[in-house]
């Protein structure tokens, strides 16, 4: 009899069923909602220029984003990323001057120096990410972190 029970549709209107609604297409509606708005209110915003220039100004975070997926899908968390970029995109600017080879090249360098040096000091012995609780350092703080399943917090060095 409970099993019967579990298994019959919520009413239409209960709040459970609107909040599985919302959990599982909320996001799709507030993207929906946005771009109307949008459209209404914002004048040149359906041109092909104003896609174009969406498309040219959103490509690096694409790209960083695209590489942080795989970073965290692989379980090699790293904070640093948006540091490095900012960096990296700093140097570019700071070096273009002198032409755009010796820009990228130079920004290309920094960010492997950075994350050269980062992850040599983002290790101490015996820190393995498989143990549930291990002391790593954390590159970006420079303050040793213990780590646990449920969250970080920070500790000072034994």
């Amino acid at each position: 009899m409970a099993e019967t029970a579990a298994r019959l549709p919520q009413p239409l209107g209960s709040r459970t069923r609107v909040l599985a609604w919302l959990q599982r297409y909320g996001v799709y509606a507030s993207v929906l909602a946005l771009f109307l708005f949008n459209v209404a209110f914002t004048p040149h915003f359906l041109e092909v220029a104003n896609f174009r220039t969406q498309l040219i100004q959103v490509a690096p975070i694409v790209i960083v984003s695209l590489g942080m997926a795989l970073v965290i899908g692989t379980e090699g968390i790293d904070l640093s990323v948006g540091s490095v970029m900012a960096l990296s995109s700093a140097m570019v600017v700071l070096y273009l001057g002198y032409g755009a080879p010796v820009a990228i090249v130079a920004a290309l360098a920094a960010g492997a120096a950075v994350g050269a040096g980062g992850e040599r000091s983002s290790r101490t012995p015996g820190c393995s990410r498989s143990s549930p609780r291990s002391r790593c350092w954390s590159a970006s703080a420079a303050w040793p972190t213990c780590w646990s399943r449920s969250s970080p917090s920070f500790a000072t060095p034994r």
